[in-house]
């Protein structure tokens, strides 16, 4: 038996996964092979003399996003239902192809591409939430996890989310070209850190990106502080980057409008002292477009990132750029689709205001818990045109006035810092 892999094709046959962008980088831009064997495999993943490569050529394949997404689609789906008893099921109960083979042909005959991913029904919570199937049911059997995550539970149960080596480290990868490419990170740069630690992933994902990039990660304990304790913690750590939720309802001590209110009020001056010409990474809402307007215009940040993503999918950025909205909406929250990782599917939607829709978004190669068109329960504008997101919001919290402008309420009862929008 080969130990080696050298085509796409063979993959998840030989190494008893689905392909993913890192296999495309490897295969098809470098001309390498793929080790069969597992271990093998992650040692080079997570090979620190190749980090800052892999990022790199992330970063390159912005353009080929189609031809990637082409090449793996297939056997992504493939790998999920010859695998999951839930798939099988849900795909079955959907296209009245209740025997696995014969659905198994359908796939390879029907899922050729990824604007194919119409023809299959959207993952949802309430289906990871389902009483007989929570709270591993969709875990792949025997596959062990390197590590798992919860979801924010801003809607429900929180979901577990498991994630092999190769899941994660890529996620991370992603993650980090991410905050290179948005946030203009720098080697050396020190970080401070107000979002969840673990179970939630987005800390830990950033923590790890940043250790990719040779940033210094600074996390501070921060959940029974006061907010005048968190200021006092930017002016004494002085940060390069903030990462913090955008708006804080009650108990969100560190998001950034509770930040600045009390500065103000206080008359303390921090923010503006230690954040001029800094970068904030804004995670867990949609953010509203006065405080933008306050961060840029009375805090002199130089530049605002929005992150988005959840415990299934992992996330993605886009620079909130000084501009003005030339709409009715309120807020900003838009990220670009990161290419190679995320096919994003558009879901009709009656109830949408037009040109919005639902979305559904597959994670390229997941292990242990396939992602395949995952619903989180968001409005979005989807320009797959131009790979992005524009205006998120849950479908709950977003209104439309009778004037026309569209507000987002987010409830009392929910801690934006670990919420999944």
């Amino acid at each position: 038996m080969r130990d080696k892999i050298d085509s796409l094709a063979d993959i998840r046959e030989k190494a008893n996964r689905p392909p993913n962008v890192f296999d495309y980088i490897l295969i098809e831009i470098c001309g390498e092979t793929i080790p069969e064997d597992e271990r093998a495999y992650t040692d080079l993943i997570i090979s620190s003399e190749r980090t800052e490569e892999y990022i790199t050529l992330i970063s390159s394949i912005k353009e080929e996003y189609k031809k990637i997404e082409d090449l793996l689609i297939q056997d992504n789906v493939l790998y999920a239902i010859e695998k999951s008893k839930p798939y099988q099921k849900k795909y079955g109960d959907t296209l009245s192809i209740k025997d696995p083979d014969n659905l198994i042909r359908w796939v390879k005959k029907n899922i050729k591409e990824s604007e194919d991913l119409e023809h299959l029904p959207p993952l949802t919570n309430d289906d990871i939430r389902k009483p007989e199937l929570y709270p591993y049911g969709w875990w792949i059997p025997s596959k062990i996890p390197a590590k798992t995550f919860q979801s924010g539970a801003s809607t429900g149960k929180p979901a577990y989310i498991p994630y092999s080596i190769a899941d994660y480290e890529i996620a991370c990868m992603y993650a980090a070209e991410g905050l290179k490419k948005y946030a203009n990170v720098q080697e050396g740069d020190k970080v401070l850190l107000l979002v969840p630690p673990d179970p939630h992933p987005y800390g830990p994902a950033c923590s790890c990106a940043l250790e990719k990039i040779g940033c210094v990660p600074i996390w501070k304990h921060f959940k029974n502080f006061s907010t005048e304790q968190i200021l006092s913690q930017i002016e004494e750590v002085k940060p390069d980057v903030l990462i913090t939720a955008p708006h804080g309802p009650k108990g969100a001590a560190g998001a950034l409008d509770v930040l600045l209110k009390t500065d103000q009020e206080m008359g303390t001056n921090i923010l503006p002292i230690y954040l001029k010409n800094k970068k904030i990474v804004s995670g867990g809402a949609p953010i509203n477009k006065e405080l933008v307007d306050e961060l840029y215009g009375e805090v002199y940040v130089k530049r605002i990132v929005n992150g988005y993503g959840s415990a299934q999918v992992m996330g993605a950025y886009s620079t909130l750029t000084k501009r003005k909205r030339n709409d009715n909406v309120r807020f900003f929250s838009e990220v670009e689709i990161p290419s190679g990782y995320w096919v994003v599917t558009p879901i009709n939607d009656e109830e949408a205001p037009e040109g919005w829709s639902r979305y559904g978004i597959t994670v390229l190669g997941r292990e242990i818990m396939p992602i395949i068109k995952f619903d989180h329960g968001d409005y979005g504008m989807v320009d797959l045109e131009n790979r992005k997101i524009e205006d998120i919001c849950r479908v709950e919290w977003f209104f439309k006035n009778p004037d026309g402008t569209i507000t987002v309420k987010i409830p009392p009862k929910v801690n934006t810092c670990i919420s999944e929008v």
